[in-house]
């Protein structure tokens, strides 16, 4: 039995055990290791055994023999000296500075204290869970600045307007000229039956009904002033008026207008500390622009004072952290990286 198939059986074992002994040499012992993210490289590396060298673990389990005798078809007796043989050949290599390599697992080698030393190989992922997963790399994704993106989409709502040809302005105007004579032929008739009613003293408004040509007046009564006058929630205001008629009679009326109070609910600014900036603006028409643009896409936003001497616009404003850090995960990850939170 030569050094390979020692090499290649611990390997085979590792991805069944989490530790594998060579008898009074050390043992090779695997442990669960996350996912991680290599936050420069933008790298994803899914979770996997991380394999460490032990040196104090020389007991004699007989799991590396009974595998090396079972998938090389010898006796147990034959494995266990083929085993010492590379225990043996490994400690010589080693006292001579060499280094030794187990494939797919690592190397072994001496450190100036002349203790052994260990460096795992990232070839192999024992983690059976993770089998078919590979490292992969992500490419962060290209966002345009929030000024280039306005531009863009003030540009793509810009609705261009073409000039009227030379004959659709020549129907145009003969449409207008048509519309206003025929306005001027219903005013003359209009105006002409007018007149025919004044000639022949007939007052047509009140003819039907029998009554003379009479002008009805009106007056308003003396009223408090506003501030004598106090009302209640369910109060009514009034005017009071007198009609007098031609035969001396009069008769008076009340015009009633609802004037119920509602208590308005003011919410109280102060509460809302906790802001979503969009931008800040040393121009205050550039701040309102962006105000603007942000209510046209659902958001309460507004100027919320300055900062730093430059105008501060928010998305929205809210009284506990936990709303305004939702909002801006949700800013950030759907157009505008550089919005940040502000408690004010």
């Amino acid at each position: 039995m030569n050094r390979v198939n020692v090499d290649k059986s611990i390997s085979e074992l590792l991805y069944q055990f989490d530790c594998v002994i060579i008898p009074d040499f050390g043992g090779f012992v695997a442990n669960y290791a996350g996912a991680k993210i290599q936050p420069i490289q933008n790298t994803f590396t899914p979770p996997s055994k991380q394999i460490s060298f032990n040196r104090n673990l020389t007991s004699n389990d007989g799991l590396l023999a009974n595998f090396i005798a079972e998938s090389n078809g010898i006796s147990f007796v034959e494995a266990r000296n083929a085993i010492d043989n590379y225990v043996s050949a490994s400690v010589n290599a080693l006292s001579k500075g060499e280094k030794i390599t187990l494939e797919k697992v690592g190397v072994l080698f001496l450190d100036p204290e002349k203790k052994i030393q260990f460096l795992p190989s990232n070839a192999v992922n024992y983690l059976v869970d993770t089998f078919g997963m590979t490292s992969f790399k992500a490419n962060p994704i290209s966002r345009p600045a929030s000024k280039e993106r306005i531009e863009k989409e003030i540009k793509e709502r810009l609705v261009v307007v073409k000039a009227p040809s030379e004959e659709e302005n020549k129907k145009r105007f003969g449409f207008y000229w048509a519309a206003a004579a025929s306005l001027l032929v219903f005013m003359g008739i209009g105006y002409t039956y007018y007149k025919y009613q004044i000639n022949n003293d007939s007052p047509v408004n009140y003819a039907s009904i029998g009554l003379e040509f009479s002008q009805p007046t009106y007056y308003p009564s003396a009223v408090k002033s506003i501030s004598d006058i106090s009302f209640d929630d369910n109060e009514t205001s009034s005017d009071t008026y007198v009609w007098n008629n031609e035969d001396g009679s009069s008769r008076t009326f009340v015009a009633k207008e609802n004037v119920a109070l509602t208590e308005a609910k003011v919410e109280s600014s102060e509460l809302l500390k906790f802001h979503v900036v969009g931008g800040c603006f040393s121009n205050e028409a550039n701040a309102h622009r962006l105000v603007k643009n942000l209510k046209k896409k659902g958001f309460s936003a507004k100027m919320i004072g300055t900062f730093k001497k430059l105008y501060t616009v928010s998305y929205e404003s809210f009284a506990t952290r936990e709303e305004a850090l939702f909002l801006l995960d949700e800013v950030k990850n759907t157009g505008n990286p550089a919005a940040w939170l502000l408690e004010k």
